[in-house]
């Protein structure tokens, strides 16, 4: 049997996260994709000199359970993780991945070429590319000295 330190930090966190939840619920009573989702992504997003970058965590998702859409200025991710059927000759001492929908979304800056969007999975992270339009790359102006 191995040893499992108590973690009082983390059930506090996990309790806020869930009290927050259920009070942005009962806030939005509407059924949006947002508030059915049970987890989200944890995302990095990089701005680069020609591009944005977004690097999503979704480890155990396969590509068929990642949906991608733009629209009105808006990215979204959405999809499922699958739980892992149980068998009788397993016994679960505890689960803390997240299973079920989840869901994201962020507002474009106005500067993105959408034609140009690509998306990457690979070994549980979703990377996706958002080139710069032309206009919007930023010029270097040379100064000359007379």
């Amino acid at each position: 049997m191995s040893l499992i330190r108590f973690n009082p930090a983390f059930d506090l966190l996990r309790a806020e996260k869930d009290i927050n939840r259920l009070f942005n619920e009962l806030a939005n009573r509407s059924a949006t994709r947002e508030s059915n989702s049970v987890w989200s992504p944890l995302t990095d997003v990089i701005e680069e000199k020609d591009q944005f970058l977004l690097h999503l965590d979704l480890p155990g998702v396969k590509l068929d359970d990642i949906k991608i859409h733009v629209q009105d200025g808006k990215l979204t991710v959405s999809g499922e993780r699958k739980l892992e059927t149980e068998t009788k000759e397993k016994n679960y001492h505890r689960i803390e991945r997240s299973f079920g929908s989840y869901f994201r979304s962020f507002e474009l800056p106005k500067n993105i070429n959408l034609d140009s969007i690509q998306a990457e999975h690979n070994n549980g992270q979703l990377t996706i590319t958002l080139p710069k339009a032309e206009e919007a790359k930023p010029k270097e102006i040379t100064i000359k000295v007379k």
